[in-house]
């Protein structure tokens, strides 16, 4: 269960960096504090469930970041 819902979650989160929310950073961070609290307190299945939820949520943190950047460089050379 915690699988299906850690990867429902991450396409809808995957969705929202495509359309442009990138308020949506805060609520990765607060959800990657989930996944350090399963991954401190849960037996080993679950465990495992949240080391792959944080590694999901973080690829997801480098991929918004590298979109910010390649954005601004784009804003950037549209104002020159």
């Amino acid at each position: 269960m915690f699988h299906l819902l850690g990867l429902l979650l991450l396409l809808w989160l995957g969705w929202l960096l495509i359309v442009g929310l990138w308020h949506v950073f805060v609520f990765l961070l607060s959800l990657l504090g989930i996944g350090i609290f399963f991954l401190f307190v849960a037996d080993p299945a679950t465990r495992a469930s949240a080391i792959l939820w944080i590694v999901g949520i973080v690829f997801i943190v480098v991929i918004m970041g590298l979109f910010e950047k390649l954005g601004s460089q784009n804003k950037r050379g549209q104002d020159e």
